[in-house]
């Protein structure tokens, strides 16, 4: 967490409720989202009506370890509230995806 922090002035953090307990202590806010079971695009739709005010959001995985601050402040720096940015390498596109506001649901 430490490397997208690094990268955007502002993270949030969406959980099970189930494990919040178990979380280390963050600066960034931690919400918890209790309808998991409906999959990762309710998760999505949940965690971007907390950022609405936001001119983007990119969405990071938790289990992306190798992923480094540059890769992220790239990601960063290249999407725009009416762009959607996907990392590639070679030619396999990844994680983690970038999208404007223009998106958001």
């Amino acid at each position: 967490m430490d490397r997208i922090s690094e990268a955007v002035s502002e993270v949030l953090i969406v959980t099970r409720p189930e494990i919040l307990d178990s979380l280390p202590p963050r600066d960034e806010p931690i919400v918890t989202f209790d309808q998991v079971e409906r999959g990762m695009g309710a998760t999505l739709a949940f965690a971007i009506t907390q950022v609405a005010h936001w001119q983007a959001a990119m969405i990071c995985l938790a289990y992306m370890p190798f992923i480094c601050s540059t890769s992220y402040k790239r990601i960063a720096d290249t999407v725009t509230e009416h762009t959607i940015v996907v990392p590639r390498f070679g030619s396999q596109t990844g994680n983690p995806v970038a999208f404007g506001r223009d998106f958001f649901l």
